[in-house]
Formats: C-alpha cells, sequence, structure tokens
C-alpha cells in the first residue's frame, strides 16, 4: 500500500481511517508514521492524522493538525469532515454544520458526509433541514438502509410515526431497522 501510494495518495489516508472507524486506532496510528515519509503530505493524510489524534484523545492537537489540512485546501472533504466530527466531539452543532455545508458543496454528495449532515441537524433540533437532507439522500440511495434509517429518524424525531413505519417495515430493510421498530 505504502509502496504504491505516491501513484494513489489518498489509499493510506482511507485505510487509516477505516482502521479509526473500526476502532483500530493503533493500526491506524502506524500505518500513517510509516507513510508519513514516503508519500506527499495531502490534506487527507492531515486528515487522517487528526482523525488518529482525537481517537487518541488529544483534541488540541487534532483541531491544529484539521487546520493545517484546511488551510492547505479549504475545499478537502476529508479535512472539513474531519473538522465537522471534531466539532461534534467538542458539542458544537453549529460549527459541525458549517464544516459538513462547505464538504457537501466542495463535490457531490457522499453517503458519509449526508448521514453526518441528518445526525447533526437532529442534534441541533433542526428538523426541517435534518429531514430535507434524509429525503435527498433517500432518493439517492432509496435501497440503502443508512439512508432508510436516516429518514426514518428524523420521522420518528418529529413524532411522524405514521410515514415511518412504512419504511421501518420494508422487508429490504428488516435486519438493519430492528433497533427503531418498537417506536412505532
Amino acid at each position: 500500500v505504502i509502496t504504491n501510494g505516491g501513484d494513489q495518495p489518498n489509499v493510506v489516508p482511507e485505510l487509516a481511517t477505516a482502521f479509526v472507524q473500526h476502532g483500530m486506532t493503533n493500526d491506524a496510528a502506524e500505518l500513517l508514521k510509516i507513510a508519513q515519509g514516503k508519500q506527499k503530505t495531502t490534506p487527507a493524510f492531515l486528515a487522517a492524522v487528526a482523525q488518529v489524534q482525537a481517537a487518541e484523545g488529544d483534541q488540541q492537537q487534532a483541531r491544529e493538525t484539521v487546520m493545517k489540512a484546511l488551510q492547505m485546501d479549504p475545499k478537502s472533504i476529508e479535512a472539513l469532515s474531519a473538522a465537522a466530527a471534531l466539532a461534534e466531539m467538542a458539542i458544537d452543532w453549529d460549527a459541525a454544520a458549517g464544516f459538513l455545508d462547505r464538504a457537501l458543496s466542495a463535490g457531490p454528495p457522499r453517503d458519509d458526509l449526508l448521514q453526518q449532515v441528518v445526525y447533526v441537524e437532529i442534534k441541533k433540533h433542526d428538523l426541517v433541514a435534518a429531514h430535507e437532507i434524509a429525503q435527498r439522500w433517500h432518493k439517492l440511495r432509496p435501497n440503502d438502509p443508512a439512508s432508510t434509517m436516516a429518514l426514518a429518524t428524523v420521522m420518528i424525531e418529529a413524532n411522524h410515526f405514521g410515514e415511518a413505519k412504512p419504511l421501518l417495515r420494508s422487508e429490504e430493510h428488516t435486519y438493519e431497522l430492528q433497533s427503531l421498530r418498537h417506536l412505532v
């Protein structure tokens, strides 16, 4: 991965991010440490470093690292997403929403960003915005359990149980949506 990373510099940051998301922070840190001298430092690389730093509990260093990434490229989707995640950890929903808005404006809609926006808007108690994004995402991916779960969650939060029922009864999503069934 590291040897061929020069041709595709996002491979290492993507792998490190996946490691962090699956609780393998030490593996992500080791991968980034090894790769650091062998490939160009990109905003995506710095965003992955920031995610590791945050997972290791060093929020201040993580914020500094993600800000370096944003200085390199203010439209880096990876850096904006990492900045949003750090803002979420700090329970700063408005800042998180701002970073996510910038990330969505920087490129085509990505499932991970749409999901993050939906849940940040719920935390901000802006169920109208959460519903708009969840609907947009569900229209893009109508058979995706995560988009269905997000839309159903928004409807339940807004006490629109009748609208949530058909989503939760969908046979395609039976297993994934079990956790919300008891609410309708």
